[in-house]
């Protein structure tokens, strides 16, 4: 934890941390913090417009249409189902969006998914 590491490396030093003191707890449940970069809304763009990638089967590179960053939350895998959807619609969305494939229908399909399951979760 990042308060435990600056509690650690400054309590000695010149008595800034003075009447600090480490408690030790056994909470039910718990939540794990960190830092991290975050994200913006131009990331995720760039990530969902990202000029396809295909690998030797025809399946989409990266199998995540999130960001890299290490962040849990910025990780959106592409599913089996979005993967065989994008493919049986691709030709009927064709209509919709000229310039669309489908590895890029799979990555919408994927952040869709995603985002319903954080608004219904």
């Amino acid at each position: 934890d990042l308060c435990a590491q600056e509690f650690f490396s400054k309590y000695p030093l010149l008595g800034r941390e003075l009447g600090l003191e480490v408690s030790f707890f056994r909470p039910s449940s718990w939540l794990y913090f960190y830092a991290n970069n975050g994200t913006s809304g131009a990331d995720w763009w760039k990530v969902l417009e990202a000029e396809d990638e295909l690998d030797e089967g025809g399946a989409t590179k990266p199998a995540s249409a999130g960001i890299a960053n290490g962040h849990v939350s910025s990780d959106v895998p592409i599913g089996d189902e979005e993967r065989r959807w994008s493919i049986d619609m691709h030709e009927k969305l064709r209509a919709f969006d000229s310039s669309i494939s489908p590895a890029k229908l799979a990555r919408y399909l994927a952040h869709f998914r995603y985002g319903m399951e954080v608004v219904l979760v």
